[in-house]
């Protein structure tokens, strides 16, 4: 028997995902872990460093700034995991001009909160 496993980010409470198949059958493992104040420890740390972050990110400062603190309002507010991740996950797209100080390490911890 070939077991097929699908990893979905998002609201899907009471969805069934099968297709061609006969008489199977369907687990679902929701995971609801997220630790909003460790992400919001990390992204104020990165926050306290303004000026590496601007050797880090050059002229896409102002662009991590905005993501960082919508993060941090996403936390306080207490929205979804899978929007704060989303958010989170925006911090990729940004290209980085250095990748080897503190900041850069602080961001890369929290982009590995989308793999957790």
């Amino acid at each position: 028997m070939q077991k097929n496993i699908i990893n979905i980010a998002g609201h899907i409470n009471g969805i069934q995902i099968q297709q061609n198949n006969k008489n199977g059958n369907q687990v679902q493992t929701i995971m609801r872990d997220f630790d909003y104040e460790k992400i919001k420890n990390i992204v104020t740390d990165i926050i306290e460093h303004e000026n590496e972050l601007q050797n880090v990110y050059k002229e896409n400062n102002q662009e991590v700034i905005v993501l960082l603190k919508s993060i941090i309002r996403k936390i306080d507010d207490r929205e979804d995991s899978t929007i704060i991740r989303r958010t989170i996950s925006e911090l990729k797209n940004v290209p980085m001009a250095v990748s080897t100080n503190i900041i850069s390490t602080s961001i890369m911890q929290l982009l590995s909160v989308l793999n957790s």
